[in-house]
């Protein structure tokens, strides 16, 4: 991993920095139609939400909410440039989100709604598949329901 590698809060003047890595990952791991679905979720549902930088160029972005519960966070709405995939980026940021989400008083669950093309990489973090929808988010587009199991 490039040590190169930070992570801050999400700014408003990143939005168009996201979109843009959002569409170099449609159609390989989004459907076109999400990036509505993601412009609503930064406008209204964001809760916790960060952006990877190496230097000072933005790479990737990644979230969590919170369940109404108040024990299970969700990672939520991440994506890294496809020039910086398999870099370590992702794994950086997957770690940042978990740590900073088991920080919080009471969480004790950390799940992730993915599709079948990222749900190799959660496996690898230490998700482990609870349900599978096909075609949830999009034809073609499976829901992968995963819970952090290290």
């Amino acid at each position: 991993m490039d040590k190169q590698l930070r992570i801050r809060p999400y700014q408003i003047t990143d939005l168009e920095d996201i979109l843009t890595i959002f569409d170099s990952n449609v159609p390989q791991y989004f459907a076109a139609s999400e990036r509505a679905d993601l412009i609503r979720y930064l406008q209204e549902e964001i809760a916790d939400y960060f952006v990877v930088l190496q230097q000072d160029r933005l790479i990737g972005a990644g979230g969590i909410n919170y369940d109404a519960d108040g024990t299970t966070a969700r990672l939520s709405w991440d994506f890294i440039d496809q020039n910086f995939q398999k870099s370590g980026a992702g794994t950086f940021l997957t770690h940042y989100r978990i740590q900073h989400a088991l920080a919080k008083e009471n969480i004790d669950t950390i799940m992730v709604r993915t599709s079948q093309l990222a749900e190799a990489f959660y496996a690898k973090q230490g998700f482990h598949v609870l349900e599978r929808i096909t075609d949830y988010w999009a034809p073609g587009f499976d829901m992968v329901n995963m819970r952090y199991q290290p």
